[in-house]
């Protein structure tokens, strides 16, 4: 055989190959071409991950705000209709306080007068019914101890069987509203008595203390005038003349 057939058979490759392998196609253990021209596949993926958080962060804070708005709305609208029950007891408390008088009036009177006590504790039993539905009550006062937050002192009275900051009666009631005060009680409150006052506290008498206790007696005089209940001073000047 020849020297060019020889070569013609072995080394020569063939048109449109370099090396033994096709036009276009990599050869190997040498990278692509397009492999360093954009973001890797890895980069792609922390790229949408970290999206993927800031949407999701978001919609949470954005939940979070409306049910705080939500909660806040509420409380508002709660404390708005306190607000608005409380104007109404307090313009309906003369009117309250006029049915109770009237009530302890007709029980000490007649037959009759008993039987209109009953009439008017029905009427009074239908508006503590309605304050109560509205979440306003009476302010227990008789046989509780003083406390300054729901009960207004208009008297200390010296006596030793009662303990002392005891309240013995109430002048007149008040109401509250869950823990907000409408009017606080009108009440008479026990003392121990002193040394100065101890024939005035064996005769049952209130104690004078200092000018304090004046301004606590004026206001009991005042509630006193209202409910019709002092006695009417004796016409002296006729008698001298």
């Amino acid at each position: 055989m020849s020297e060019d057939a020889l070569q013609g058979q072995g080394g020569a490759p063939a048109e449109g190959e370099k090396g033994g392998h096709p036009e276009g196609e990599p050869q190997e253990g040498t990278p692509s071409q397009d492999v360093g021209n954009g973001p890797s596949l890895e980069a792609m993926l922390k790229e949408e991950i970290a999206l993927k958080e800031r949407y999701l962060a978001g919609w949470q804070r954005a939940q979070a705000d409306l049910e705080n708005f939500k909660k806040r709305a509420a409380r508002e609208q709660a404390e708005l209709r306190a607000l608005v029950v409380e104007g109404l007891v307090k313009d309906m408390l003369p009117a309250l306080d006029s049915l109770e008088r009237a009530i302890k009036h007709a029980k000490t009177g007649t037959a009759a007068d008993e039987a209109t006590a009953r009439g008017l504790d029905l009427v009074m039993g239908k508006f503590l019914e309605f304050l109560e539905k509205e979440g306003v009550k009476p302010i227990s006062a008789a046989g509780e101890p003083f406390d300054p937050m729901r009960h207004e002192a208009i008297l200390r009275v010296p006596t030793d069987s009662v303990e002392e900051g005891v309240v013995l009666e109430e002048v007149q009631r008040g109401y509250a509203s869950k823990d907000r005060v409408i009017r606080p009680a009108l009440v008479t409150v026990a003392c121990k008595p002193d040394r100065q006052s101890a024939g005035e506290a064996a005769a049952g008498e209130p104690q004078h203390l200092d000018s304090g206790d004046e301004l606590l007696e004026s206001r009991a005089d005042r509630v006193n005038d209202q409910s019709g209940e002092d006695a009417k001073p004796p016409d002296t000047q006729g008698a001298a003349d």
